[in-house]
């Protein structure tokens, strides 16, 4: 995928990666868990208030806040210096500093909360990421 010249691959790259980073903070939290529970377990040591195990859905619903947090802003500053750009084009430069974190659905609720703020001229339906969007907004 990294290796191709089709821009789609670049794109599902990004998308992917982000799965990935999804999966690796899960088991990195559960390792972690586990050597705790472990370590309690060795000293003989009983806790109060058991401490909740990770789980996929909290460390998903933070990097969708996280994503939330930052993608509306870059989009905007990025759609209001360029003027129009079309996603699967400029994958990098859409992502930002949440390459690798973000997915699609991500950067797709970004450019609805643009366009629904009347900034930009695409409402992130379908395969929004094969259209150019243009920025309206002042």
């Amino acid at each position: 995928m990294l290796f191709s010249a089709n821009q789609k691959a670049h794109w599902d790259f990004a998308d992917q990666a982000s799965r990935a980073y999804v999966d690796w903070l899960y088991h990195c939290d559960r390792e972690d868990y586990e050597a705790n529970v472990r370590s309690r377990d060795e000293q003989g040591l009983i806790e109060l208030f058991a401490s909740p195990e990770p789980n996929m859905i909290d460390i998903d619903d933070q990097l969708r806040r996280d994503a939330a947090a930052y993608l509306p802003d870059h989009l905007a500053e990025v759609l209001r210096h360029r003027g129009s750009l079309r996603p699967i084009n400029t994958v990098e430069e859409v992502y930002g500093e949440m390459m690798g974190r973000a997915r699609v659905t991500h950067v797709r609720a970004a450019i609805k909360q643009l366009h629904d703020a009347g900034v930009i001229d695409d409402g992130g339906t379908r395969e929004f990421w094969n259209r150019t969007i243009r920025w309206t907004g002042p």
